[in-house]
């Protein structure tokens, strides 16, 4: 039994509820988003004069080139929030048979769009969303094997979103450091527990099968199929859910329904099936996109920033491709890659240091 203490008594839980079904729930205003942004993580978004999408030469974005997307109208902000990061969705650009495409995991498949159509549904948004571009450097530019990123491509294209393990790519550590306040894994468990009882099925998806992924690497532990059953097994064997939820995820792991790959862990195993990570052994499903625009694999330098993107967003050392905000996270190709990255890293608002020291 799990007592919790609600500081705004039974009523002020019940108005809080309903504010947080609101926002996050339910289409936001702009407005709404960038005051919960500037209040809970200091961030300020720079307006943009103008949202329609930047006409660059599409020769000038090549294959492997990073897309990262920042949305203001949808409950996105509990990645922001819960991450630090400074977009939600991210995707790949990919050059096949003579076509510039966007490549991405995105509810409910994986799958290819061409460039102008992808950028020109986005146009559509009014400005609320904007999309970063983040090209690979010369270096990891030569490590770049195209062929090798379309026959991965093609070989997960319709494969579907990773459902599976969404939740625990969030989650590094077991000492509370991966979650903003107010938010508590116990609180967590609680209402995925309560939610058991609501649409098992969604639960299954989004937790059980990822519990039992973890009870079987890494416990030699049989499957279960509700909360109840786990926490059961859990007590029985003196084993912390808490480490349970901080175990890394592996991206050879498959699912009931393939290889569990949300939007990151798609675009981190494409750069790795192409080759850019060399020997290193990294787990795209540990991913964040704060994760993925914070690696050091980009080329920043403002020289080498297209004319077309310089005369709109002067400034920027970065391409934005459209939108009315500017995308300028502090942390852009900052970290060097390292063997299993992200596995063990936490980060708290406001300042979102990475946790422990040189993770």
């Amino acid at each position: 039994m799990r007592i919790f203490n609600l500081q705004d008594g039974a009523l002020g839980a019940v108005k809080d509820v309903l504010e947080f079904i609101t926002f996050f729930l339910s289409p936001l205003d702009t407005a709404a988003s960038l005051r919960f942004l500037k209040e809970y993580m200091n961030v300020t978004f720079v307006k943009r004069p103008d949202p329609s999408p930047t006409l660059i030469d599409e020769r000038k974005i090549r294959s492997g080139d990073c897309l990262f997307i920042l949305r203001l109208n949808t409950g996105d902000q509990m990645i922001y929030y819960g991450t630090g990061s400074h977009s939600a969705h991210t995707a790949v650009a990919l050059w096949m048979d003579g076509q510039l495409y966007v490549v991405e995991s995105t509810s409910p498949v994986i799958l290819r769009t061409p460039y102008k159509k992808w950028i020109d549904a986005f146009a559509k948004d009014k400005g609320v969303v904007s999309v970063m571009m983040l090209p690979l450097s010369d270096t990891y530019r030569a490590k770049f094997d195209e062929q090798k990123a379309i026959v991965f491509f093609k070989s997960v294209e319709g494969r579907p979103y990773g459902f599976h393990n969404f939740i625990f790519t969030w989650v590094d550590r077991t000492d509370e450091t991966n979650f903003p306040s107010p938010g508590t894994s116990e609180a967590c468990m609680s209402y995925l527990s309560l939610f058991d009882h609501i649409d098992h099925k969604l639960i299954k998806k989004v937790w059980i099968e990822g519990v039992n992924m973890r009870f079987k690497h890494y416990y030699s532990l049989p499957p279960v199929e509700t909360f109840a059953e786990m926490f059961s097994v859990l007590n029985a064997h003196n084993i912390s859910y808490r480490d349970v939820w901080a175990s890394p995820e592996r991206d050879e792991w498959v699912y009931s329904d393939g290889p569990s790959m949300v939007c990151v862990a798609f675009v981190m195993r494409l750069l790795r099936a192409a080759g850019i990570f060399g020997s290193l052994e990294i787990h795209g499903t540990e991913f964040t996109p704060r994760d993925l625009y914070s690696l050091g694999i980009y080329d920043t330098d403002p020289a080498h920033v297209p004319a077309e993107c310089k005369a709109r967003d002067p400034g920027l050392n970065h391409c934005i491709l459209v939108g009315g905000y500017q995308l300028n996270p502090p942390d852009i190709n900052t970290i060097t890659p390292y063997a299993h990255m992200n596995e063990n890293c936490g980060s708290l608002p406001i300042k979102y240091q990475r946790l422990p020291k040189g993770c």
